[in-house]
């Protein structure tokens, strides 16, 4: 008999379905382990004593009892001042957190630092000394000497919106599918010229895929017969600024939607309306940020559900150790307010 004052144990647990520790163990994580592996019987007979005895697993007495901890961990790249202030991350974190909530796990954050600490091995986070991630889900694009250290320490890893790309074990959206898209739409609108404002710093350095999403509009450019150039960025405001009337039956297409904001914010302060005087389309958004600047049209991409996927792929690979098909995720049209301004100029 259990006294109703003492903390129920997972001894206590297997005790009562007459089961060893590890069973019990394997039992509660869903009848099966690296090293153990129960039948339905058994983790219905754990299951059954658990509930009554008013167990309540504690993860880290678990972890040690099992010997192992089965987790799964994200490692993101550090952004501008050592900090994560990147919304298409934060919104993926935020997926991948929800989709865990539901398989109960916890959610592990590995810092880049850690990773590429120039020190001895020792230096490194705990999560990778004592190998604590089972499946790592790197998300967005590391320096190139992070990946392979990262594929050399990491049993399993899920790449998520990375420059990797192969048939198994990664998740991006179908940049080209995205860049097709908008220019589609402008094609609808009659409009047959298209611009891309670029930063002249933008040749070197820039994210992968933003070469993706290039070579989309290229290519639906050549089959609609619609005319392209990239022009810099300022060119292009001053070209707004002083010949509106010239500029209606040209859209600028920006390639990231920070761009698209600024160049918004740029075009009103040189006093030309987009969507009035000039049409102006993005390939890329921020859910988080669409309300700020909801009446530009864009192809919208959930990077939330991106995550889901992500971790979806990573608990899969997890349970059975093989790695699962690379998922390539469609992008659709957004429509924007129109109460505030027209789909594309027309």
């Amino acid at each position: 008999m259990i006294r109703n004052n003492r903390k129920i144990t997972l001894r206590d647990v297997a005790k009562a379905a007459g089961v060893s520790c590890g069973a019990a163990c394997a039992a509660l994580r869903g009848g099966r382990l690296s090293t153990t592996s129960v039948g339905t019987q058994t983790v219905k007979k754990v299951l059954e004593a658990a509930k009554q005895l008013g167990y309540v697993p504690d993860a880290a007495a678990r972890s040690l009892r099992c010997q192992r901890v089965s987790q799964i961990g994200v490692i993101l790249p550090n952004m501008a001042r050592n900090q994560l202030d990147s919304p298409n991350s934060f919104e993926t974190i935020v997926g991948i957190n929800n989709e865990l909530q539901i398989s109960n796990r916890v959610l592990l954050l590995a810092r880049l630092h850690d990773i590429l600490d120039p020190k001895s091995e020792s230096a490194a986070s705990l999560l990778f000394r004592e190998r604590m991630i089972e499946v790592a889900i790197v998300v967005g694009e590391l320096p190139l000497k992070a990946e392979p250290w990262i594929l050399k320490r990491v049993p399993r890893a899920i790449w998520c919106d990375s420059r990797i790309w192969s048939e198994r074990c990664c998740v991006r959206r179908d940049e080209t599918e995205a860049a097709r898209i908008s220019v589609l739409k402008i094609a609808e609108a009659g409009i047959r010229s298209i611009v891309v404002p670029v930063f002249l710093s933008q040749a070197t350095g820039e994210h992968f895929s933003y070469a993706l999403r290039r070579k989309g509009l290229e290519d639906a450019c050549r089959e609609t017969g619609i005319s392209l150039s990239y022009i810099a960025y300022r060119d292009l405001i001053s070209q707004c600024a002083s010949r509106k009337k010239s500029m209606k039956h040209i859209a600028i297409l920006t390639i990231s939607y920070d761009m698209a904001q600024r160049t918004y914010l740029e075009l009103i302060k040189n006093g030309c309306m987009p969507g009035k005087d000039i049409s102006l389309v993005t390939c890329d958004n921020y859910r988080m940020q669409w309300w700020c600047f909801e009446d530009i049209p864009r192809v919208d991409f959930n990077r939330g559900e991106m995550g889901k996927v992500a971790t979806r792929l990573a608990l899969k690979y997890a349970q059975d150790g093989i790695e699962p098909e690379s998922v390539l995720l469609p992008s659709k049209w957004n429509e924007p307010n129109v109460e505030r301004s027209t789909l594309i100029h027309r």
